[in-house]
């Protein structure tokens, strides 16, 4: 397999993690949820997925069927969770689609037990902020970027459809937090 989320990102999250065994995680954004299935299978306690979109949520549920994870229909940046009901919030290649990010950093440091920790991943803003492509079926001929100083809404052609995303900078009041509260244990 030769896609750079499964190659590249997905082992360098599994070490983050490290040892899963009794962990109850959040994922929020999980997609469909593959990352679920091997945490479970890696000895976690819990593991719930959230999910904006009925299609992922649908693939979700098949992936997780036959085990003690669960996925809920949810926009990531709207879900809350009681305080300190998880050890670990993940989110993977997700945080794009999120419009208010303080609101929902602030909600995940409040679900996060004592000690608990963010591990998030991002779509670097090279590639959120323009694609000169037609659609995402076209191969990419150029790495075209506009107007990447100005953070903000982006419509992006994405898998047959237009979506929000939101671009963020790496310049100061954007990501370095994000990567800040990311690497930080809370």
């Amino acid at each position: 397999m030769s896609d750079p989320t499964y190659v590249m990102e997905e082992p360098a999250i599994l070490q983050e993690i490290g040892d899963a065994e009794g962990l109850r995680i959040l994922d929020l954004g999980c997609g469909d949820a593959a990352i679920g299935r091997v945490l479970l299978d890696a000895g976690c306690r819990a593991y719930l997925g959230v999910d904006g979109s009925a299609n992922m949520v649908e693939a979700a549920r098949t992936t997780l069927r036959g085990t003690s994870g669960e996925v809920v229909r949810a926009d990531p940046e709207d879900f809350n969770a009681p305080p300190a009901s998880f050890d670990l919030v993940l989110s993977r290649l997700a945080l794009h689609y999120v419009e208010h990010i303080d609101v929902m950093l602030c909600a995940c440091h409040n679900c996060l037990s004592p000690g608990g920790r963010l591990i998030c991943t991002v779509v670097h803003p090279v590639i959120s902020s323009h694609d000169a492509r037609a659609n995402t079926e076209q191969l990419r001929t150029n790495w075209v970027v506009d107007d990447y100083f100005s953070a903000g809404p982006r419509d992006q052609n994405w898998l047959g459809g237009t979506v929000v995303w939101h671009h963020r900078t790496l310049r100061r009041g954007h990501i370095p937090m994000l990567l800040l509260l990311a690497g930080t244990r809370v």
